[in-house]
């Protein structure tokens, strides 16, 4: 008699249980909002920078609480997003003054609501002097007026289509506002991907809190608006369409993904050889080309179409150094052996390629293991960034999303202190100067290879995700 019937001790301690998790996830929430609600309506970084940052990094130890309640699987999928809404509600409504990359969104934004190619002339040249006369405030806040566009054509779109809906540049304060709402968007959609792919692999959906409670998501897309938000959520909608075995819609979704950032084109070689045949490897390259083709095409139509597409792309890729965790060590020892006369063996390139070849190397490696496309995509992500000259902190964000399904106490840990990064952002609005403190990289680079070091060679136990409680659960004591 009672069979089936849970014991009340059982079901009080479940309870509790219950109780302490939503408790810890509870709290872990409310330090986010207060570290956000801190740090968005600080206004221009040379004011309040040690609290911002404070800020920021404890909200980053209230992330940690939230996702260590969410492993239980006692959070659901609505909390997360009603939680994720909220906070990127309180970010929207601030500005952190992180960032002035906005202004050159509008700026380029503009020039495609006129009809003109932002890549064939720099904001700073005389072709552009009636755009800089009517657009006087936007060109004031341009980042290096002397480099021309370097964004690909479908992020040039989603910027031309938000400025033109607050009205164009000549409506600063409402053009900047929409290109953080639309990169603000982008971020929140990025949950859908994310939390199918959870449900997929059964692990608990509360783990999307990974990327909505985020405080270095909400600070740099709700609150700063960067672009690269589009080129995730593609990215990730396409290792969701793989991991559903729809491989076209993969493809299309990761060439969409690299019209907004390049990033994404990397994962297509991995997308394609889960194919059973080379005819269907060969249809997928198609459905590839044809998407770029048809973001691509309507660029030809503006003035100047794609004259000088590669020339703010190849200034970034060969000139920015900044905050990196390996370069900083192999261009000055190249450099004490090689020219910097921008020859093919500058030490500036021959560091990138010698980093580069590093990263190919990585990249097969994983690929000969054949791990699932979503590990290898995190492997690969990951080398990138570790090698890549430049290291912004919402160039951390690209990661964040793969926490959610394979934890990592060293990019936790780089998360986690990433708003440092903007330590030196002061003294370069003040003086023009970008100087990194001493220990910031010591900070960040150092527990990190320890704590990869310590999960990768002294097999030290990972991070795992606690038992989800089955249905039989509570049934080992029953009323007899």
């Amino acid at each position: 008699m009672g069979e089936g019937v849970s014991a009340p001790g059982s079901t009080a301690r479940a309870k509790r249980t219950v109780n302490n998790v939503a408790l810890r996830a509870a709290f872990g929430w409310f330090l986010i909002a207060c570290s956000i609600a801190l740090a968005s309506p600080l206004g221009p970084v040379p004011a309040h920078s040690v609290s911002r940052l404070t800020a920021l990094v404890l909200g980053g130890l209230g992330w940690l609480l939230a996702i260590g309640a969410a492993r239980s699987g006692k959070i659901g999928a609505t909390a997360v997003i009603v939680g994720g809404v909220l906070l990127r509600l309180i970010a929207f409504a601030g500005d952190p003054g992180l960032s002035d990359d906005g202004f050159r969104y509008v700026w380029e934004g503009g020039l495609v609501a006129e009809g003109i190619s932002p890549y064939t002339h720099a904001p700073a040249s005389p072709e552009l002097a009636d755009q800089r006369a009517r657009w006087s405030v936007i060109n004031a806040g341009v980042n290096h007026p002397e480099v021309s566009a370097a964004y690909p054509p479908l992020a040039q779109a989603v910027m031309a289509a938000a400025t033109a809906l607050a009205g164009g540049p000549s409506h600063p304060e409402r053009a900047l506002l929409a290109q953080r709402f639309a990169f603000g968007l982008f971020d929140l959609l990025t949950l859908i991907p994310i939390l199918l792919l959870l449900r997929g692999m059964k692990k608990p959906l509360g783990l999307a809190l990974v990327w909505a409670w985020s405080p270095l998501v909400l600070i740099e897309y709700a609150g700063s608006g960067h672009l690269d938000s589009l080129m995730i959520a593609l990215a990730m909608a396409g290792l969701a369409f793989s991991a559903r075995k729809h491989h076209h819609l993969a493809v299309a979704a990761l060439m969409a993904g690299a019209m907004a950032k390049l990033l994404p084109v990397l994962l297509i070689p991995l997308v394609m050889r889960k194919s059973a045949d080379w005819r269907t490897r060969g249809t997928q390259l198609l459905v590839a080309v044809g998407t770029a083709l048809a973001i691509v095409a309507p660029f030809f139509f503006l003035r100047g179409g794609y004259e000088g597409l590669w020339r703010g792309l190849g200034e970034y890729g060969f000139r920015w150094e900044a905050a990196s965790l390996v370069h900083r060590f192999i261009e000055p020892m190249l450099a004490g052996l090689l020219p910097m006369d921008e020859s093919g063996f500058d030490s500036r390139r021959v560091a990138r390629a010698c980093l580069g070849l590093i990263w190919l190397t990585i990249a097969w490696r994983s690929w000969r293991r054949n791990d699932c496309v979503l590990q290898t995509s995190f492997v690969w992500i990951g080398a990138l960034l570790v090698l890549s000259p430049t290291l912004h902190p919402w160039y951390l964000t690209w990661v964040i999303p793969f926490l959610a399904f394979y934890p990592s106490r060293a990019w936790f840990h780089l998360i986690l202190v990433a708003p440092l990064l903007y330590a030196p952002l002061a003294g370069w609005i003040d003086g023009g100067e970008w100087v990194e403190p001493k220990w910031l990289w010591p900070l960040m680079a150092l527990p990190a290879a320890w704590l990869w070091a310590r999960d990768r060679f002294f097999r030290s136990r990972p991070i795992r995700e606690k038992r989800q409680p089955s249905s039989s659960d509570g049934q080992q004591q029953r009323i007899r």
